[in-house]
C-alpha cells in the first residue's frame, strides 16, 4: 500500500468512526444512567466489561467478576469527569447495536461470546492500522488489569504481598 491510499484509508476510516461514535453518542444518551449497586457502570458496560475480562486477565484461580466490576466501578468513580467521558464513548462505540458489529467484529452482542471470540476481537484491535482502535485496545487492557490487580484477591496468586500496612489502612477509608 502506497502513502496516499493509506492516508485516504485513514480519513475514511477516521471520518466513519467519528460519525458513528456521534450516532452511538446520540442514541446511547438515554442509557446514561448506572446500573443497580454501581456509581458509574451501566447495564451495557457491565455486558462488555463482564465479556472482555476473562480475556484480558486470563485464567486466575481466585478471579470474581463481580469484585473486578465493583473495583472497576470505584476506579471510574475515582476517575476525572474526562476519563469516565472517554470510557463511556468507548463502551457506547462497542456495544451499541449498529456499530457494534462493524467496530468490533462481535455481532451477536457481548453476552454471548465465549473468552476465544474476546480474545480475537482484543487482538483485531491491537494489531489494527487504527489508531482509535490500538488505543481502545490498551484502555481496555488497563482498565481491566488495574481494576482486577488492584483488589487483595489477586495479589497472592502473583506473589504480591500487598502494600505496606499504612497504605492498607489508607485505602480501607
Amino acid at each position: 500500500m502506497n502513502r496516499r491510499s493509506f492516508l485516504k484509508l485513514s480519513l475514511g476510516a477516521t471520518i466513519v468512526l467519528v460519525s458513528v461514535g456521534g450516532t452511538a453518542r446520540f442514541f446511547q444518551r438515554s442509557r446514561r444512567t448506572s446500573a443497580s449497586g454501581y456509581q458509574v457502570l451501566r447495564a451495557q458496560d457491565l455486558l462488555f466489561f463482564s465479556a472482555l475480562f476473562p480475556a484480558v486477565v486470563g485464567p486466575h484461580p481466585h478471579f470474581h467478576m463481580d469484585t473486578a466490576l465493583a473495583s472497576l466501578d470505584r476506579m471510574l468513580t475515582a476517575s476525572s469527569p474526562a476519563m469516565r467521558k472517554e470510557v463511556y464513548d468507548l463502551c457506547d462505540l462497542a456495544t451499541f447495536a449498529l456499530t457494534r458489529g462493524p467496530v468490533t467484529g462481535v455481532w451477536s452482542g457481548w453476552r454471548q461470546i465465549s473468552v476465544e471470540q474476546a480474545s480475537a476481537f482484543l487482538q483485531r484491535w491491537q494489531h489494527s492500522r487504527i489508531s482509535l482502535y490500538r488505543q481502545g485496545y490498551q484502555g481496555i487492557c488497563q482498565l481491566c488489569q488495574m481494576a482486577w490487580y488492584g483488589v487483595p484477591q489477586a495479589w497472592h496468586a502473583v506473589g504480591y504481598p500487598g502494600p505496606p500496612e499504612f497504605l492498607q489502612r489508607l485505602w480501607e477509608q
